[in-house]
């Protein structure tokens, strides 16, 4: 079995192929044109990780992906809800479309949420929740419980603190945007 993931941002992806013991097989990186329509961009996400796999010579291995966008996902439909600055993708089913371009499941998570995660599954000993700030193009946030599990809020909006709410107004504060 092999793992395919794809961490997604504004202006590029990181790609890699590993095995079941997180063993690291290949890793790429590729720049993503946000002007291009979403299913463009996926089919390139697609084809360099199958290219990754082909060159490794395990193309008849089975496989899954793990994919993040930074933005608010619905985890339960695999669609960016709310993707941030990556706006071809609002809306978009995009679990399902990896799904179908890779022959492969797709399990699609927010970037700050995987990469919270990631460190408290590395972490050797956690003895309480742990928070993980991304910042980047952007600004996110992940949280994981005591228990070691995601927090993602009632909407799965939990840790979207990149666009914040001015007391006192109706307008929004995208700090990815306003930022001098």
């Amino acid at each position: 079995m092999l793992i395919l993931a794809a961490d997604c941002g504004v202006t590029g992806a990181q790609l890699a192929v590993l095995n079941l013991g997180q063993q690291l097989l290949a890793h790429t990186s590729m720049p993503i044109d946000r002007r291009k329509p979403s299913v463009v961009i996926s089919r390139a996400l697609a084809d360099r990780l199958v290219a990754m796999v082909d060159e490794l010579g395990m193309s008849s291995v089975r496989r899954r992906c793990v994919m993040s966008v930074p933005g608010v996902v619905d985890r339960e439909r695999g669609t960016v809800l709310d993707p941030s600055s990556l706006g071809p993708w609002h809306g978009t089913a995009l679990a399902d479309e990896m799904w179908q371009l890779l022959d492969a499941p797709v399990h699609l998570e927010n970037d700050a949420k995987l990469r919270a995660l990631g460190e408290a599954r590395s972490a050797t000993a956690m003895h309480g929740p742990l928070v993980y700030v991304k910042a980047g193009s952007g600004i996110g946030l992940g949280l994981v419980s005591a228990g070691g599990h995601i927090e993602h809020g009632s909407d799965g909006a939990a840790g979207e603190i990149s666009h914040i709410r001015v007391p006192g107004s109706s307008a929004l504060v995208d700090a990815a945007t306003s930022a001098a």
